[in-house]
């Protein structure tokens, strides 16, 4: 990963002891731009949104294979906790 934040926990949801958890596939193209991300587990509907729209402004080195860069797909995790 080049650039990028991590998702947002947003405060309306950070009361005592609250945690959440999102899966997604995230899909990179071979420019090094994110080009999909499917929610595998959603948490809640703010969370899912931040996650989502945060991960497509993400930039990636581009993968090469054999000199030639490849698009690529990982699994990310974004767990979410409040003290």
């Amino acid at each position: 990963k080049l650039s990028g934040a991590q998702p947002e926990f947003p405060t309306h949801l950070a009361v005592a002891g609250a945690r959440y958890q999102v899966m997604a596939k995230i899909c990179v193209n071979t420019s090094g731009a994110v080009e999909s991300v499917t929610l595998l587990k959603r948490a809640h509907p703010t969370l899912d949104t931040n996650v989502a729209t945060t991960v497509k402004s993400w930039r990636f080195r581009p993968l090469m294979a054999n000199g030639i860069p490849v698009p690529f797909c990982y699994f990310g995790q974004f767990d979410f906790k409040s003290e």
